[in-house]
């Protein structure tokens, strides 16, 4: 028991209750899979989006990639891509991002992201599977979340 209290005690979790996210940050946007908490100000002739994407999918993301190239066509290099890989991202957990919008015209951030479902203990029965183990954790995952990046009224 004392073992595991030492051991557990530093480790961070990235959890947070969404109310409290939503204290920390004035924007909120949703997909199936993600919410993100995010804020976003003028910097230079831009803007600078800085955030949390919080997991709210059923399954453990592996492999959380971000990627705003589409949203930003034209404002970089023809092949620029601008993207973000965070890693995996527990349950209800989060992980911090931010990107940076070249125009201060631009109205909204189209984020798409990919990840790899997984079952959280994957990592103790690796190399195991079984007709019991559905196909879809296999397959990645797609999709976009919308941040508007216009002020709110107050």
């Amino acid at each position: 028991m004392c073992v595991f209290t030492v051991s557990c005690a530093g480790a961070p979790l990235n959890y947070k209750p969404a109310n409290e996210l939503r204290e920390d940050y004035g924007y909120i946007a949703a997909s199936e899979h993600f919410r993100a908490f995010y804020d976003f100000a003028p910097m230079g002739s831009g803007i600078m989006v800085k955030g949390v994407i919080q997991n709210i999918s059923r399954s453990f993301a592996s492999n959380v990639t971000l990627d705003v190239s589409d949203s930003l066509s034209g404002q970089y290099q023809e092949k620029s891509h601008v993207f973000r890989n965070l890693g995996s991202i527990k349950m209800l957990s989060h992980k911090a991002f931010e990107f940076y919008v070249p125009s201060k015209d631009e109205k909204e951030l189209v984020i798409a992201y990919e990840f790899m479902p997984a079952e959280e203990d994957t990592f103790v029965k690796q190399g195991q599977t079984s007709a019991e183990t559905p196909d879809f954790f296999f397959q990645p995952i797609k999709g976009k979340i919308r941040l508007l990046l216009t002020k709110k009224e107050k």
